[in-house]
């Protein structure tokens, strides 16, 4: 009887770095999260998954997010009170459902360009993307997700200095290569 693969979730920390513009290009939203989640190895790619909290209007609400990740596609996955899963592919658009209290509506996702430099120490997607809702309008997105596992924090600050050991637990060494 062959034995079941033994999951290993690494740890990480991320910067996840989002644009929005309409079709005219002026600014819809830009953010920066500084988050914690968890990878695994799956086959020749990775699966990252983290939760966001995002709080609007005084209420919260906390979404899990799953990303498949691979050298040139990504698919992420959005749980949720507004749930959504969509494909990132340069060669074929994505049509799917977004899921919302008031009901589910239509989206359609055109991939401009999605690269990605991943290992188990650190890693970097890039995703540019156009979506739109129900036929509305288009948003040009930009995201960029990095992370870098715990243990390679740790490893980078004790190679440090005393002097320059890190003094604040949010501060990252995103320019680390993988």
């Amino acid at each position: 009887m062959a034995s079941k693969e033994q999951k290993t979730m690494i740890p990480v920390r991320m910067n996840i770095e989002s644009m929005e513009r309409r079709g005219d290009m002026m600014p819809v939203s830009d953010s920066i999260l500084f988050l914690e989640g968890q990878l695994e190895t799956k086959g020749t790619g990775y699966i990252l998954t983290y939760d966001e909290e995002v709080t609007d209007d005084g209420l919260s609400d906390r979404t899990k997010v799953t990303l498949h990740l691979s050298k040139d596609r990504v698919m992420m996955r959005r749980e949720g009170t507004f749930s959504t899963m969509m494909a990132f592919d340069r060669h074929r658009p994505y049509e799917g459902m977004y899921e919302t209290p008031y009901g589910s509506m239509q989206i359609h996702v055109q991939t401009r360009d999605v690269t990605s430099t991943l290992s188990n120490s650190a890693g970097l997607v890039h995703l540019e993307y156009e979506m739109s809702i129900s036929g509305g309008d288009s948003i040009y997105r930009i995201l960029n997700i990095r992370y870098i596992s715990m243990d390679s924090i740790q490893n980078i600050c004790q190679d440090m200095p005393f002097s320059m050991k890190l003094k604040d637990s949010d501060a990252l060494p995103w320019d680390v290569e993988p």
